[in-house]
């Protein structure tokens, strides 16, 4: 049986520091359809990527601007 691939998403933020990665990780860590994620706060556009085999990009951006921090789909 073949697994299907989870769906790469990529996001612009303004997660910057450690303490705004560790505000983040609460919830998509707790978030049982998010297979891996991470966040360049190196990078100018402080990338969050996701990976997921359910989750939309609607979805991400919710949670993360819920969480009071800026979200939105580098793809579109």
């Amino acid at each position: 049986m073949k697994q299907e691939a989870a769906n790469i998403m990529v996001f612009k933020t303004n997660i910057d520091t450690m303490a705004d990665v560790t505000e983040v990780q609460y919830i998509l860590e707790g978030h049982c359809h998010i297979a891996q994620w991470s966040v360049d706060t190196e990078d100018a556009d402080k990338v969050l990527r996701i990976a997921s085999y359910t989750l939309k990009e609607q979805d991400i951006i919710q949670m993360i601007t819920n969480r009071g921090y800026q979200c939105a789909d580098m793809d579109h």
